[in-house]
C-alpha cells in the first residue's frame, strides 16, 4: 500500500512463483510490501520492503470536472465528468473510469457510460432513491494513464435528491399528469406539437426554469416571414432540451389545451398551470412524454435523455462493465482469499490440493472442511516480486506474499479437533499470510508432530479472485 493508505490490486501466477499489479502506481508515492510465507510446517516468515516511484520528466495530466453543481436535484439527474484531454483507448478508459468513485446512501446499482472521449455519464439501473446523498470523487490523481499521461485534479461533488417528482405528458389525451412520490398531484390539459413538429417520446430530465424567454422560431430553423414563424413572450419556462423544448405557457392556444395538439414542439397550458407547475418541478426531475408521434428522445447531446437506455445498452458504454451490469459500489478491485478444504486448512490465496499418502492408524472421522470466511484480501504491493524473495526468511520455501484482514478461522466442518489433523500456525494477528508458499512437488514423507497426517505432496493453483 502507499502511504496514503490505499490498497494496490493484484494476482499471482498459476504457479504462485510470482506476483503483480492489475492496477496502476502513482507517481511519486512510496510503498510499503508485507511479504509472509510458510513452510511445509506452517511455521510463519515475515518480511516488510519499501520502495519508491519516480516522477516523469514530461507530462500532460488528466483533470476531471464532476457535474452538476452540488446541491438538490430531482430523481433523474445524471452525474456527469468532463476530462481535460480526450481518453479513446478502452485500457486507459477502464483505469479512468475506476478511479472515478460514485456512492449514494441509500446504495443502488449504477454506471458510468462513455459518451465520447471527454465526457461520461453516470447514472443508476432505475432512478435514485428520493431524499439520497450521492458523492462522488477521483482517485486518479498522481495515476498513470497512457504514454505521458497522468491522472491529476478533480473537485469532489456531492449532491442531494428531493421527492420523486414525474410528469407524464400523453400527447393523444392532450394532458400532463404530475406525480409526487407515485401519487398523482395534478392533471393539466395541455398542447403538445402539431404535425411536422411533433413533441419527441420518451423520458427528459428539467435542465432549468427561466421565468421569461423570448421565443423566435429563427433560432429553432423556422424562416421569418414564414406561415410558421412566431417571436413570442413567453413566461414560466421550463427547458427539457438545449434545442429549445419547454413547458410553459400558452395563452394564445387556451382553446385547444386538453383537445387539440397546435404547438410548434413545447408543451403548452395556461398561465395560472404553467405557473403552478414552474414552482412544482427542479433541474432533474422528470418530465416524460408518451403517445407523440415524435422521435424518441435522444439519450445524449440534446439534455438528458440517459433513461431512454435500457439497461443492457447503458452498460455497453461501460469501459469495466461492458454490458455486465453495474455495481452497488464503486471501490477499486480487490483480491478474495478461499479456505483450504483439506489440511492444513490455511487462509491462503492459493488453493493447496493435498495428495495424502495415508492415514495413522489412529485417524478416524472425516477431515472435515473450512466454510469460507468473511476474509478480504488487501494486496500490499504493486510491484512484480520474482524469485528474488525465495531466501528473504532462511529456511523458507516463499514466493511473493500478500496481506490479508481476517476474522477468527471458522470451524472445521464436522470433524472434531484431533491430533490426526495438520494444525497450522495460530492466528494471533490481524496480518496473516495470504499468498501462501509455492509448495515443492517433491515428495514430503513422514510427519512433522505425533500423530500429524502425512501429505506426499501439494500442487497449488490459482483461485484469486477480483471483486469488480
Amino acid at each position: 500500500m502507499d502511504a496514503a493508505g490505499r490498497y494496490v490490486a493484484g494476482e499471482l501466477s498459476a504457479d504462485g512463483a510470482r506476483w503483480h499489479s492489475t492496477s496502476p502506481l502513482a507517481a511519486g508515492a512510496r510503498y510499503t510490501v508485507r511479504v509472509s510465507t510458510e513452510d511445509g510446517d506452517g511455521a510463519p516468515g515475515r518480511k516488510v520492503l519499501t520502495f519508491e516511484t519516480g516522477m516523469p520528466s514530461a507530462k500532460k495530466t488528466l483533470d476531471v470536472a464532476f457535474g452538476p453543481k452540488a446541491g438538490a436535484y430531482g430523481v433523474g439527474q445524471p452525474v456527469t465528468a468532463e476530462l481535460s484531454q480526450p481518453v479513446a483507448d478502452p485500457a486507459q478508459r477502464a483505469i479512468v473510469e475506476r478511479a472515478l468513485k460514485v456512492r449514494s446512501t441509500p446504495a443502488v446499482e449504477g454506471a458510468w457510460h462513455w459518451v465520447d472521449d471527454k465526457k461520461l455519464h453516470y447514472r443508476p439501473k432505475e432512478y435514485w432513491p428520493a431524499h439520497a446523498t450521492v458523492q462522488v470523487t477521483s482517485a486518479l490523481s498522481g495515476i498513470k494513464i497512457g504514454d505521458r499521461l497522468w491522472g491529476g485534479k478533480a473537485e469532489p461533488l456531492t449532491i442531494t435528491t428531493d421527492d420523486r417528482v414525474v410528469a407524464v405528458t400523453d400527447a393523444a389525451a392532450h394532458t400532463l399528469t404530475l406525480f409526487k412520490d407515485g401519487e398523482e398531484v395534478r392533471q393539466i390539459p395541455v398542447t403538445t406539437g402539431k404535425p411536422g413538429f411533433e413533441t419527441r417520446n420518451g423520458v427528459k430530465v428539467v435542465l432549468g426554469k427561466e421565468p421569461f424567454v423570448r421565443m423566435r422560431s429563427s433560432t429553432v430553423g423556422i424562416a421569418e416571414g414564414s406561415s410558421e414563424s412566431y417571436d413570442l413572450p413567453v413566461y414560466f419556462a421550463t427547458r427539457v432540451t438545449w434545442s429549445g423544448e419547454y413547458v410553459h405557457a400558452a395563452p394564445w392556444s387556451v382553446g385547444s389545451q386538453g383537445s387539440a395538439n397546435v404547438s410548434h414542439g413545447c408543451v403548452g397550458m395556461s398561465t395560472a398551470n404553467a405557473e403552478w407547475f414552474f414552482g412544482a418541478v427542479q433541474e432533474g426531475d422528470l418530465v416524460e412524454v408518451v403517445n407523440s408521434d415524435g422521435e424518441t428522445m435522444e439519450p445524449f447531446g440534446n439534455g438528458f435523455g440517459d433513461w431512454n437506455l435500457d439497461w443492457a445498452k447503458w452498460t455497453t458504454g461501460s469501459a469495466l462493465t461492458g454490458g455486465a451490469g453495474g455495481t452497488a459500489d464503486q471501490d477499486a478491485a480487490r483480491l478474495r482469499p478461499r479456505w483450504c478444504d483439506r489440511p492444513p486448512y490455511a487462509l491462503c490465496s492459493l488453493f493447496c490440493r493435498s495428495r495424502e499418502a495415508s492415514a495413522p492408524a489412529n485417524s478416524t472421522g472425516s477431515t472435515g472442511s473450512a466454510t469460507a470466511a468473511s476474509a478480504r484480501l488487501h494486496v500490499a504491493s504493486h510491484a512484480s516480486w520474482g524469485r528474488a524473495m525465495s531466501n528473504s526468511t532462511g529456511g523458507h520455501r516463499n514466493t511473493s506474499s500478500l496481506i490479508c484482514r481476517h476474522s477468527p478461522m471458522p470451524p472445521m466442518g464436522t470433524a472434531s479437533p484431533s491430533s490426526t489433523q495438520t494444525s497450522m500456525p495460530p492466528l494471533s494477528s490481524s496480518l496473516i499470510t495470504a499468498a501462501g508458499v509455492a509448495h515443492s512437488t517433491n515428495s514430503t514423507t513422514g510427519t512433522s508432530g505425533a500423530g500429524r497426517r502425512p501429505v506426499a505432496s501439494r500442487t497449488c493453483s490459482r483461485v484469486l479472485e477480483s471483486s469488480l
